[in-house]
């Protein structure tokens, strides 16, 4: 297998996984598009990795509003149940330890660090990950169920919250492309506002570093500073 098509593979396999954890209440014309997508690209060969990873960040804004939601309720739930499963789930002895440990202090989002080592052993530390994984595959099975039923209400909210957002970090996006656009007389200054919005969009689909908000807000007045250094030093 070249390294071209191991690449267009793996950006293939991130499209089926945002496909396959698609979160509750996303409208279905968008979820059949995205399926026909996937299956498009099963006989079409030719699509390069760049092609894929744009596709990525167009469903990926569609999905946004709905996965900020659902991840917020999975961590509400993750806070009111992960403790309990535990103490359910572990040995007798990954009950012992965990209660010393929490008696010195730890805290249970403490555990996802693996600041936590030294407390347990070996065996407990194995034991440990496979419950946490196990904990997080149960949290999210209810609250997708709590998004539908008990907690619709709250989750239709808040992906109203999130749409609204969305606009207008959309808005602040296209705001950057027309400054790229108006560069004609600094390609370099062009390329790098167009790299920074690429690096924004890839952030909110959580293909890059963590999005930042604040930052999108302040890159039009940064670039736009950088523009007036560039024409001074001229």
């Amino acid at each position: 297998m070249d390294y071209v098509h191991a690449t267009n593979e793996y950006t293939t396999k991130l499209l089926e996984r945002m496909y396959f954890n698609i979160p509750p209440l996303v409208p279905r014309n968008v979820v059949a598009e995205l399926q026909t997508t996937l299956n498009d690209l099963t006989v079409d060969h030719n699509r390069s990795a760049l092609d894929i990873e744009d596709l990525i960040i167009t469903f990926g804004k569609l999905l946004w509003p709905y996965t900020q939601a659902f991840e917020e309720l999975c961590g509400r739930y993750e806070a009111e149940l992960g403790e309990k499963l535990l103490r359910q789930k572990a040995s007798y002895g990954l009950r012992r330890t965990y209660e010393h440990y929490v008696q010195t202090g730890g805290t249970w989002r403490a555990l996802y660090t693996g600041a936590i080592a030294p407390l347990f052993t070996a065996e407990e530390r194995i034991e440990l990950h496979q419950i946490l994984v196990d904990i997080h595959c149960d949290v999210r099975t209810f609250a997708r169920q709590a998004a539908l039923i008990n907690d619709r209400t709250w989750y239709e909210e808040r992906v109203a919250h999130y749409h609204e957002l969305s606009g207008r970090i959309s808005s602040e996006l296209q705001h950057l492309r027309e400054l790229a656009e108006s560069e004609t007389d600094e390609p370099t200054l062009a390329s790098e506002i167009q790299g920074q919005i690429r690096g924004f969009e890839l952030g909110l689909v959580k293909l890059g570093p963590q999005f930042d908000y604040d930052a999108l807000c302040r890159a039009h007045e940064h670039f736009q500073g950088r523009k007036r250094d560039l024409k001074i030093r001229v």
